[in-house]
């Protein structure tokens, strides 16, 4: 939006390495259960891996689409359609892919899938049902499929980030042949891919059913099928986590973490996250176009109370762009300060005479997220 004044969650840091908390009822069955539940927090809003940034979304398409390296549980990233990879802060990056690879369909699946998948992310010339990722992928510069099995990634500069950002969702992989006969929007209603799972169904506001692929290149996943539910009430999810009706929840909201962590049928896991909750500011306009007005919002905030009593201590103040769990964090530098009196200061040296800023924030799409917000107001 290029309204004046104007925030919303995406660049001043708040808590960085939140840990993703997710919970998972214990294995008590003797029989093995064949179908497992996921309760999450909102609807899926995109099966186009290219179409979103949310994590509900991205949770299905990691499902239904492959990408060229694949993160790890560890955080280490591999090979995946690329079995050999020259990728780092090279300018020129060879892939080699796997040989006899078929999408959930049947279909080859070759490297103008990879070509046609990138191009529409980084190409604004190569039509998309919407551009996502111009801003992520901006050092490719072009790429090449000289033969089916091979990929060629031109950058215009050295990207220490580039095996990240192919194992994201903007790195998916989609069959371009597919998306050219019937369209942006029947494929969003009908994807086809090259993951673990192929799409079954979806009913908006409540489901999304995915079955395994049973040809999946890296074997057979352990369940036949796979159910994501929409469960927008965070107390609802644990309730039906506890009498069996989930398998699996996320978010899980602090303020449930004891009940559930004390049941015998269920385990709560974490791990740290490498990313931001961030702010992000409209500098186009007054008063936030003011360097000093910016400051005094960061210097403002009191991350280590929003962290202490908004989620029970388990998350990690930002010390810079740049989060702890990441490989190019900087552990030396301190935690952003908050300094009030320094705040005052700056919005003094602005000028600031109480012009308008218009707050915007999601409710619910993280835990505690809109509570966050009118801690910050």
């Amino acid at each position: 939006m290029n309204r004046p004044g104007f925030l919303s969650w995406a660049s001043l840091g708040l808590a960085a390495g939140m840990a993703s908390t997710t919970v998972r009822r214990a294995a008590a069955q003797t029989t093995r259960k064949r179908e497992l539940v996921v309760a999450q927090s909102f609807d899926v809003t995109s099966l186009d891996p290219h179409g979103s940034t949310l994590s509900n979304d991205w949770r299905v398409a990691f499902n239904l689409f492959d990408t060229l390296v694949r993160r790890h549980h560890d955080g280490t990233l591999h090979p995946a359609l690329a079995t050999a990879a020259q990728l780092g802060v090279v300018e020129r990056a060879r892939g080699a892919l796997r040989p006899a690879l078929r999408r959930q369909d049947g279909t080859p699946f070759t490297s103008a899938d990879a070509k046609y998948s990138h191009d529409r992310t980084s190409d604004p010339g190569v039509k998309a049902a919407r551009i996502l990722g111009s801003w992520w992928t901006a050092a490719i510069e072009r790429i090449e499929a000289p033969d089916p099995a091979t990929v060629i990634i031109h950058t215009r500069w050295p990207d220490l980030l580039m095996p990240a950002r192919l194992a994201s969702c903007v790195g998916s992989v989609v069959p371009w042949a597919y998306v050219d006969r019937v369209g942006f929007k029947v494929f969003n209603e009908r994807p086809i891919g090259s993951g673990p799972f192929r799409f079954v169904s979806q009913t908006r506001g409540d489901r999304c059913v995915l079955d395994a692929n049973p040809d999946y290149w890296g074997g057979r996943v352990d369940v036949d099928r796979v159910v994501f539910q929409s469960v927008p009430d965070h107390a609802r999810r644990a309730d039906l986590l506890l009498r069996g009706a989930a398998d699996l929840i996320v978010p899980l909201a602090p303020e449930d973490r004891a009940r559930v962590a004390a049941a015998p049928s269920t385990r709560v896991a974490g791990v740290l996250y490498a990313g931001l909750y961030v702010l992000a500011v409209n500098v186009w306009g007054a008063p936030l176009g003011n360097p000093w007005i910016r400051q005094a919002l960061s210097l403002a905030i009191d991350r280590e109370t929003i962290v202490k009593e908004l989620w029970r201590g388990r998350g990690v103040i930002p010390n810079g762009p740049i989060p702890r769990g990441d490989a190019a964090h900087d552990a030396s530098r301190p935690p952003l300060p908050y300094r009030p009196g320094a705040a005052r200061q700056r919005v003094k040296q602005a000028g600031y005479r109480g012009e308008a800023i218009h707050f915007e924030t999601t409710a619910g799409m993280i835990a505690n997220d809109r509570a966050m917000a009118e801690a910050i107001a």
